[in-house]
């Protein structure tokens, strides 16, 4: 949650946090973690907000999360397959 917390304050200067979450991903491939467990926690991810959220989890937010979490997750696994 805190490297979550992390990228988010820092998607608007992506280049300050790509080396941490490059970081992240790799030592996410080291656990044992493949591409297929990003979407299942993509799913809930998105359903946590969702239910902490209630009616401010509109559309658009549920959107920009979703492209938030897009981006770093490609970017844990795009480190991950090159490490």
């Amino acid at each position: 949650m805190q490297m979550i917390a992390t990228a988010v304050a820092g998607l608007d200067r992506l280049d300050t946090i790509v080396p941490a979450v490059q970081a992240l991903g790799v030592r996410h491939a080291g656990y044992g973690v493949v591409e297929a467990h990003y979407q299942t926690v993509a799913t809930a991810l998105l359903w946590t907000l969702e239910q902490g959220l209630g009616a401010a989890f509109t559309p658009a937010v549920a959107a920009a999360w979703t492209e938030a979490y897009g981006i770093l997750a490609g970017t844990m696994q795009e480190a991950a397959r090159t490490a």
